[in-house]
């Protein structure tokens, strides 16, 4: 089932500078409560890309792990240790607005709604931002740690739709946020969560290029195929030279 993205408008800027100046302008950042403010603003796209390389990934299984890249200059519009924000994840239905998640001990807590999960199977939540020299001053988002879905019982996610991101938030209540639409696939040959994804925007069956199932590359054929003849005809040929010398 493939859901409908919502149609509520969402408030966008381009840059985390230009939505820390409205926050400012509301009299919102550092330590005054988000709970007064208007709606949350979406600050744009996140990218999976890998953990090591960061090169951007538009598909992977339950186990490929993956890291989210922000904008260069993503920052909350303050830290958490003079100011009191935290950074989130999410997984949620793509029908489902990220700005009106409501945030608990272990992320998200609505319906189909969860946190994005470490390789140490903790949930991605309530982190902090680098710290600054005093108050007031917008909170950097540190490199998203590596993240897979294997913590997920099979059948927890449901096929559809998904939104995936990261948001900003100050007392659990979201102030800005930014995050792309995956589709998910259950796949009973997957382990362990037994589901493949995509980015939305990516071809439903993978080009040969990009086919991370596992199959061995045709140059890694063909060097195995070359190998292989090479130790067939020196044993052909170490049989001929002792038929060779054999007295008759």
């Amino acid at each position: 089932m493939t859901l409908t993205p919502s149609v509520r408008p969402r408030v966008r800027c381009r840059s985390a500078a230009a939505a820390v100046a409205l926050l400012l302008a509301s009299g919102l950042a550092g330590s005054v409560a988000w709970a007064v403010a208007g709606d949350p603003i979406d600050l744009g796209e996140v990218q999976p890309v890998g953990v090591n390389d960061r090169v951007a990934i538009v598909r992977g299984r339950s186990a490929t792990e993956f890291s989210l890249a922000l904008p260069a200059d993503a920052a909350c519009p303050g830290d958490s240790l003079h100011d009191q924000w935290r950074v989130q994840s999410f997984i949620i239905p793509a029908a489902d607005d990220p700005g009106t998640i409501k945030y608990g001990a272990n992320g998200p807590e609505g319906l189909h709604q969860y946190a994005l999960y470490e390789l140490n199977t903790s949930p991605f939540t309530d982190m902090l931002t680098r710290a600054n020299d005093q108050a007031g001053e917008p909170g950097v988002i540190s490199d998203i740690p590596a993240l897979s879905f294997a913590v997920f019982p099979p059948g927890t996610l449901p096929d559809g739709d998904y939104r995936i991101g990261i948001a900003c938030t100050y007392f659990r209540e979201t102030a800005t946020y930014w995050d792309t639409v995956i589709v998910l696939t259950a796949n009973p040959d997957d382990a362990p969560a037994q589901l493949t994804w995509r980015l939305a925007d990516a071809p439903a069956i993978a080009p040969a290029s990009d086919d991370s199932s596992g199959w061995i590359a045709p140059a890694v054929i063909t060097a195995v195929l070359v190998v292989l003849g090479g130790l067939v005809w020196k044993v052909r040929a170490r049989r001929r030279t002792t038929t060779s010398k054999e007295p008759r």
